[in-house]
């Protein structure tokens, strides 16, 4: 035996000196750590072959046959391996592997020059998959099987088995050997307790050797050589890994990318770590499988250039789709990387509204660490070119500075223009009456070839506590923003089925220049806003609020009273741009209708003022403050009452109806709340191991109060700014609002022993369980020869002179871990708790029903309803009084974890009418197999606009019912449809097949990693069936980044203007 390692030993030296005595050594199934002592080349290397030559001459030597060379975790493996040590090259030919952490190259022939770093790869293909385990590296680099890793595993978990038990020992010899202290004498009960609690504790510390140390089974069991050959490979490359960090960043290294990326070429050249060139290269981010199918897209190109973590740069690129050739650039360029950089982004496009399809070409400036801009080209097929500017800074973490611009010469105005004017003439040509010629000339509009958008957000922090707020939305018209929206009902599905909710469908644009102050309870509000109304008429028909100064006193206990008082006050100057102050209310929706023959029927400029014309312009005062009482009554009951005094008062010096009474409103608001929650629990565990199992119903009833005895309103009060403000509509009332909810829990809790016992020590004074120190000490006390390694434990464990160690090893460290905790304490005589502790933990619970009813009474139902509908008007159907709230109800049945289903449920019912005012449901099912289902229902009774008899109602439903089904990880179905009757929309057509929208889509997710395909038939609300869209949708993902298309398809163009 001892031969043989000096045999090893001596050939080790001579291949490192390469001071062979015969210039040509020839040796099979030779393996060894260290090749080298040059510089250049490093000199722990494993290497592995069925056959080694070495050359002393050249000063080479080739493994030949099975060949490995590890460099820490670079693996390489070929049929033939030659190392140059006299010019620093390596070559590895035929089926030739190199494998860099999650990086795998295949090839015919490699080169690596160790001098210059540089890479040469022949019919290479680079594989990097940042998705791939680090077992499954380990298993094709280090020969670490699945088996081994299992074994590993269960070892770890036993391990900490015995370590647990050892602790708890510890505990308990502590405890008693404290007890024994306090009693200062001997007691044999006591002693005989230490005593078998030092030989268990003895016995796992053998066991503990013999777990922790035992060699793996699965790597035992192979052949010695084998097996010598996996350990040596092993320790060769942790040490490496140690002692050269830098070099495993050298050789194909493509970690930087987030993404999955195959790169094949007929050359493969790295010119540095960071550069490589290909050539007749073909790149893909497709993962295909193990078919080896074709990958759904790829890039092919004669040369390429990468750049390791910052661009892929390929010429005379064709995109090929299934290895077909489909598209054809001079050039192409992908980032690979998160730096920013100056160039084009990738076009885009989708269907808009009402302006045809659209291609966006957007350019990337980058202008410095802290600002970039965006400037974009779209095209929109009926209304031409738009250009487009975004900007934005970032100079600290909390400030932000965006501005966008959007302009377009609009083709579709342009043509319109002439032939509107013509129209607006011909019928002022036919009247002599100035408020009718004023409302033609308001339909005439303006020219609006000249189209733009423009959007502003700035948040500057000033001061530790102030910031500069600035939001501003202005457009050139009305329309701009729904006419551009790429949210088409005909093309996306959400809104096919609930229509536009993006932000072209918004009434008001916000405009506000906002300065904050942030104090320990108060916050200070100054700015200045305007309220674009895209329902108006024209662009100066909405007020500007400005300044606004508003103070709010957050709640709190001030004065170390029991009360909390909060404040909330603002004040406000309202102008109208033009002068004016005040627009027709025939032009506002939410005004009452006004008879013909009203003063401000129709628009006239410098035309008498009236009472009700909204938007006036003056001054708004506001203040609201609030004291609250909690009543601390018990712990059983949550009770509070407040008073809240309101109010405004208005100030139009310029407007004659409002000299003499300027508008005001006044109330004070009493408000109470009481609840009691009651529970009661049935227990229905049968013994104690068996865990609690109990059925809880909690009860809760309430009783709130809301009372505004008197609002002081002047007659004059401009009602339409109700828009804005809720204090404006407020009215009396003195209601009682009564109910309860109640639920029914069903629970099962367990008993769980804690996994760790209970600590007398911090962590660093902590010696542990099973301290190697205390074994080492004994070792040299008893002159045994031990190895101190894993394997001499392990083999000693069995001996026959172990138990007797192992009894003193046991004592030691059970005498010095009680000691300190001895010292720790003080010295102090008590006893510690015992033992680990139990917490309590929930097996399972559902709450199978849970039930809220609600009802109230007006007190002040008759003024209630004299002042609604005073502030409705004389055009609205009167509001009869109405003592008796509706009453409201909800449930929700949830049968989760037993069956996935919940089901929502609420409704409203009229005790006036004796009728159900609202009702609604919402079924959700989450089904094994990714199946999903749901659905909604609501109804709603209104009062007929289109009816003169009195309480004359119609129902208005809506029902939506959709489907997911994922039965496949890559595969997804879908299908929403919803159906609305709305009786009230008369200019809507919901004839046989229009009421209804629908959508059904197939998603196809995550095809090889690097598309998602979604194909969908739309048809909204109001079309027939024959008019329904198809449309597909592609996501590309590659190298890190998706990129989704427009919403390709069939889209039928109609013209959705009046």
């Amino acid at each position: 035996m001892k031969k043989k390692k000096s045999s090893i030993k001596y050939l080790l030296t001579c291949l490192s000196s390469l001071c062979l005595i015969h210039p040509l050594f020839h040796h099979k199934n030779i393996f060894a750590q260290n090749i080298f002592s040059s510089s250049q080349i490093p000199n722990l290397v494993y290497y592995d072959a069925n056959n080694l030559m070495i050359n002393k001459n050249s000063q080479s030597f080739i493994l030949d046959g099975d060949a490995v060379i590890l460099l820490g975790n670079i693996y390489l493996s070929a049929n033939k391996i030659i190392i140059q040590k006299s010019i620093g090259l390596i070559t590895a030919e035929g089926n030739v592997n190199l494998i860099n952490k999650k990086q795998k190259a295949v090839a015919a022939r490699v080169l690596y020059d160790i001098n210059t770093k540089q890479l040469r790869m022949d019919d290479a293909q680079i594989f990097s998959n940042p998705n791939v385990t680090d077992d499954a590296v380990s298993e094709e680099t280090l020969g670490l099987s699945m088996a081994e890793v299992a074994f590993e595993k269960a070892k770890e978990n036993r391990t900490q088995e015995i370590e647990n038990q050892l602790k708890y020992i510890r505990e308990e010899y502590s405890q008693i050997q404290n007890l024994k202290n306090i009693k200062k004498s001997k007691d044999t009960e006591l002693n005989s307790k230490l005593s078998d609690l030092a030989k268990k504790y003895s016995r796992l510390l053998a066991r503990l050797a013999r777990t922790q140390y035992q060699p793996n089974a699965i790597l035992a069991a192979l052949p010695e050589k084998e097996r010598d050959k996996l350990l040596e490979r092993r320790q060769a490359v942790e040490k490496f890994n140690k002692e050269n960090p830098q070099i495993v960043n050298q050789i194909a290294n493509f970690s930087a990318i987030k993404g999955y990326v195959k790169i094949a070429a007929s050359e493969i050249l790295q010119k540095d770590s960071n550069t490589l060139i290909l050539n007749n290269a073909i790149v893909t981010p497709c993962n295909c499988s193990s078919l080896n199918e074709p990958p759904i897209y790829e890039f092919s190109s004669e040369k390429a250039h990468i750049e390791v973590d910052n661009y892929i740069t390929m010429r005379d690129v064709t995109v090929d789709f299934f290895s077909i050739p489909i598209i054809y650039s001079p050039w192409l360029k992908f980032p690979i990387k998160t730096k920013r950089e100056t160039g084009f982004l990738i076009p885009s496009s989708y269907v808009s509204n009402n302006a045809g399809s659209a291609t966006t070409v957007p350019f990337f400036i980058v202008l410095g660490n802290s600002a970039d801009s965006t400037v974009t080209y779209e095209y929109f097929t009926q209304r031409g070119s738009q250009f487009s500017g975004e900007f934005r800074l970032q100079l600290e973490k909390d400030s932000q500075l965006k501005t966008e611009v959007k302009y377009i010469k609009d083709k579709t105005y342009q043509n319109n223009w002439a032939t509107n004017s013509t129209l607006v003439e011909q019928a002022i040509a036919n009247t002599t009456d100035p408020a009718t010629i004023s409302m033609y000339n308001g339909f005439r509009g303006s020219n609006l070839s000249s189209r733009w958008y423009s959007g502003n957000s700035i948040n500057l922090p000033l001061l530790e506590r102030f910031s500069l707020k600035i939001n501003a939305q202005l457009v050139s018209d009305n329309t701009y923003l729904s006419d551009y929206s790429a949210n088409n009902s005909n093309i996306n599905p959400t809104a096919t089925v609930y229509g536009d909710t993006s932000s072209a469908s918004r009434r008001f644009l916000n405009q506000e220049v906002n300065g904050e102050y942030y104090g320990d309870n108060i916050v200070l509000s100054v700015r200045g806003q305007g309220m674009k109304d895209l329902f108006a008429m024209n662009l100066s028909s909405t007020p500007i609020r400005m300044p606004l100064l508003e103070f709010t006193l957050l709640p709190d206990r001030y004065f170390n009273t029991p009360f909390v008082f909060s404040n909330n006050s603002s004040f406000e100057n309202i102008y109208r741009s033009n002068g004016h102050n005040f627009i027709p209310i025939s032009q506002n929706v939410f005004s009452p209708q006004a008879p013909s023959t009203s003063q401000t029927g129709s628009y006239v400029p410098n035309g008498p003022k009236n009472v009700k014309d909204p938007y006036a312009q003056g001054n708004r005062a506001f203040t609201a403050s609030t004291i609250s009482l909690p009543l601390p009554v018990n712990d059983y009951i949550n009770a509070d009452i407040s008073t809240t005094a309101s109010g405004t008062q208005y100030y139009f010096p310029d407007s004659a109806p409002y000299s003499k009474i300027q508008p005001y409103i006044g109330y004070l608001q009493y408000k109470g709340h009481l609840d009691l929650p009651i529970y009661a629990k049935l227990n229905l565990n049968s013994n104690e191991n068996s865990g609690i199992q109990n059925i809880t119903q909690n009860f809760t009833p309430f009783l709130d109060i809301n009372y505004i005895p008197e609002v002081q309103r002047s007659v004059n009060l401009p009602n339409t700014y109700q828009l804005w403000y809720a204090q404006d509509n407020v009215v009396s009332t003195a209601t009682v609002t009564l109910g309860a909810t109640t639920s029914w829990t069903i629970k099962k809790e367990e008993w769980v022993e804690s996994k760790e016992p209970i600590t007398h020590l911090p962590l660093n004074q902590d010696p542990g369980v099973a301290n190697l120190s205390f074994f080492n000490e004994l070792v040299k006390e008893n002159d045994l020869n031990i190895s101190p390694d894993s394997k001499g434990i392990f083999q000693f464990s069995s001996d026959a002179e172990a138990n007797e160690i192992f009894d003193l090893w046991a004592k030691k460290e059970l005498n010095n871990y009680a000691q300190k905790i001895s010292d720790s304490e003080f010295k102090q005589n008590y006893i510690w708790p015992k033992g680990n502790y139990f917490t309590k933990k929930i097996a399972w619970q559902m709450t199978p029903l849970s039930i809220t009813v609600s009802t109230g009474y007006n007190l002040l139902a008759n003024k209630t309803a004299d002042e609604i509908n005073a502030n409705a008007g004389t055009t609205f159907s009167p509001v009869p009084p109405q003592s008796y709230t509706d009453i409201v109800a909800t449930a929700v049945v949830n049968l989760n974890p037993i069956l996935p289903f919940q089901v929502n449920l609420n409704t409203s019912y009229s005790q006036y009418y004796h009728r159900i005012n609202t009702f609604g449901g919402n079924v959700n099912a989450t089904l094994p197999y990714g199946l999903g289902l749901n659905y909604s229902y609501n109804e709603q009774f209104v009062i007929d606009p289109t009816n003169s008899v009195s309480n004359s109602f119609i129902k208005k439903t809506q029902q939506t019912a959709s489907m997911t089904y994922a039965p496949l990880k890559w595969l997804q179905f879908g299908y929403q449809w919803s159906e609305s009757t709305d009786p009230t929309a008369v200019t809507t057509d919901l004839s046989a097949g229009r009421a209804y929208a629908s959508s059904q889509n197939i998603s196809l997710m995550n095809l090889q990693d690097c598309l998602d395909v979604v194909f969908a038939r739309n048809k909204a609300a109001g079309i027939p069936e024959s008019q329904a869209t198809y449309v597909i949708s592609l996501n590309f993902k590659f190298f890190g980044y998706s990129y989704p298309t427009g919403q390709l398809g069939g889209y039928v163009n109609r013209n959705f203007q009046n």
